[in-house]
């Protein structure tokens, strides 16, 4: 079969008449076979369109929840570290200046973070 494209489109069979020239032995009207074929591409490209589009969905989320845990991780490491520095602040003799004169700064960098 191949595409007539004089007149309505339609695809007709040319094989016996290329061959042994005879007239076209059948046509058919190609609107509607090429209604139904779009329809049924469209139809199954919107398919794979929404599964693609849930797996970009599916890893832009476990993605942000990668990003989140790594956040609350860090936050977590921050704590401890300013709790670990008002320990050693805390534990500083007052008397000993030497000794808190080191660990304030530490302690006040810690807090402004």
């Amino acid at each position: 079969m191949v595409v007539q494209y004089k007149g309505a489109t339609r695809y007709i069979c040319n094989s016996l008449r290329q061959q042994y020239r005879v007239p076209v032995c059948q046509y058919i009207p190609a609107d509607a076979i090429d209604e139904y074929v779009v329809n049924a591409f469209l139809e199954a490209l919107s398919v794979v369109e929404l599964d693609a589009y849930h797996k970009a969905v599916k890893t832009q989320q476990q993605s942000q929840e990668t990003v989140e845990r790594a956040h609350s991780q860090q936050i977590q490491r921050l704590q401890y570290q300013v709790a670990l520095a008002e320990r050693q602040f805390n534990r500083v003799d007052p008397d000993n200046r030497l000794g808190a004169a080191e660990l304030e700064p530490r302690w006040e960098t810690l807090y402004a973070n």
